[in-house]
């Protein structure tokens, strides 16, 4: 693919995106007294959007990612809450995932308009170059 083309799509697929959701929920256990929550999310999130939602350490277990599942073991007496946590989770990473997204773009049309710049210099080079006679 030609390299002026490849910013377009980068910035289709940044402006294409929507905010990750959960899809499907489940719960199993008890397993050493902890019951394992599973919540399936709508799309693969990227490393940013991880490290967004692993957020500040709470007490106990950690709420990971692993893959397109959300996945973490909580005591039955903070289930309820543990979903209400992930959820929190999820809108603080979809907030600072799209402000990541908006830089992006933000870069590459810097990106895109220093290259144009840099062509026109170019071509007006060429030009005075070409009202020379040798």
């Amino acid at each position: 693919m030609p390299r002026e083309a490849q910013p377009k799509a980068d910035e289709e697929s940044i402006t294409a995106w929507s905010p990750i959701h959960v899809i499907n929920r489940d719960v199993s256990g008890p397993t050493r007294g902890l019951y394992t929550i599973r919540l399936t999310l709508s799309e693969w999130p990227d490393q940013d959007w991880s490290r967004l939602f692993a957020g500040p350490p709470l007490a106990g277990n950690q709420p990971e990612v692993q893959n397109r599942i959300i996945v973490w073991e909580v005591p039955k007496s903070d289930l309820k809450d543990a979903y209400g946590l992930i959820k929190d989770r999820i809108d603080v990473a979809n907030t600072g995932y799209q402000q990541i997204l908006a830089k992006r773009i933000q870069q590459r049309k810097q990106a895109e308009d220093k290259d144009a710049a840099a062509r026109a210099e170019l071509a007006s080079l060429k030009k005075d170059l070409d009202g020379f006679k040798f």
